[in-house]
């Protein structure tokens, strides 16, 4: 097989969110994988373990280590982290519309109508941008359980 190089141009958005989740979901598997092996039963007895109950233990100690495993939705120039994945997801697939009014409402405490203004639409229409985005993270984030 031989080498292909790629240019920087190569390298999409989409390319390292890909890449980000692959490693995310990598060293997640492979922290899973090491406490499988190390409360492996012992010799006379068999021990069983929820993984859902050590949950606590499969996350690194590692300072800064928390920025690695989210991502990133940036908002009026505040980049807001968002550590589910599928929570990030979802909001990507929002309109662009929507995915602002609901993170200024909803994380930046911005009243609607004061993101009316800076829209140039009216409250009303801001309401239902916002509810209709609650609807399609409900829909999307109950379908995917």
């Amino acid at each position: 097989m031989s080498k292909k190089y790629f240019a920087i141009d190569d390298i999409t958005d989409d390319l390292i969110r890909y890449i980000d989740r692959y490693q995310r979901r990598v060293i997640i598997n492979t922290k899973r994988k090491f406490y499988r092996n190390s409360s492996k039963p012992q010799s006379r007895g068999i021990v069983f373990i929820e993984l859902e109950e050590c949950t606590d233990s499969l996350w690194s100690i590692d300072p800064g280590i928390e920025r690695l495993l989210c991502d990133y939705i940036e908002v009026k120039g505040v980049k807001i982290p968002v550590f589910n994945t599928k929570l990030s997801e979802a909001l990507n697939e929002l309109t662009e519309t929507q995915r602002t009014i609901l993170l200024q409402n909803v994380i930046l405490k911005i009243p609607l109508n004061q993101i009316a203004d800076e829209l140039g639409i009216s409250t009303r229409m801001t309401e239902k941008h916002k509810h209709n985005a609650i609807m399609f993270l409900k829909r999307r984030l109950i379908h995917h359980e």
